[in-house]
Formats: structure tokens, C-alpha cells, sequence
């Protein structure tokens, strides 16, 4: 799926760049809110002890945890987008770079 997905975005630039301006807006709204939201949950803890579990304090901590994986999984798109880019700008080309790249596996595993 790696694969398909790179060279999906290296053939469209434009809709590549505008991925990666949304899944930057992704992301930073979804960390913002993440911190506020776990601050407010470990302080209820914090106050109130183990009782607040009965109230759901300890489903919205999961929840919390899984949305900091969803808002790490939007930095992660964001990332790869931003190198598809980069290659684009600087001339990079990518059958090179998958030459150099099959270079570096075989001295790397020498036989």
C-alpha cells in the first residue's frame, strides 16, 4: 500500500499539495484540542480519584489516547506529502533515488 500511495502522490503534485495542507490543519486542531481535553481529564483524576471512572473519565482517556494516534497518523501523512514535494522542487527523481536506495540495501545485507 506504501508504494501505491507515493506514487499516487507523486503523480499529482497539486492534489498533493492541498492533502498536505489539510492533514496539517488535521493535525494541529486535533493536538490542540488533545491537550486541553487530557489536561482537564488528569486533573478530574487528580481531584477526584478512582471515583470519576463510574462517570466515564476513564473511556474518554482512551478515547484521548486513540485520537493522539489518529492526529500522529495525520503528522505522518503530512510528512509524506511534504517529501513528495520536496522531490518535486529540487528535481529529485524517484527511479534514482530507488536505484540508490536498492545500493544501499545490497551493502547493507552483504551475501
Amino acid at each position: 500500500m506504501r508504494t501505491h500511495l507515493i506514487d499516487f502522490l507523486w503523480k499529482h503534485p497539486r492534489l498533493t499539495f492541498l492533502l498536505m495542507g489539510l492533514f496539517f490543519l488535521l493535525f494541529g486542531a486535533m493536538t490542540v484540542n488533545i491537550f486541553v481535553l487530557l489536561k482537564a481529564n488528569i486533573d478530574l483524576f487528580l481531584d477526584y480519584g478512582t471515583m470519576v471512572i463510574a462517570d466515564g473519565a476513564l473511556l474518554q482517556l482512551a478515547e484521548l489516547i486513540g485520537y493522539g494516534y489518529l492526529s500522529m497518523l495525520f503528522y505522518v501523512l503530512f510528512k509524506a506529502c511534504e517529501h513528495v514535494l520536496v522531490a518535486h522542487l529540487t528535481g529529485e527523481r524517484r527511479a534514482g533515488r530507488t536505484e540508490a536506495r536498492g545500493k544501499a540495501d545490497q551493502s547493507a545485507h552483504p551475501a
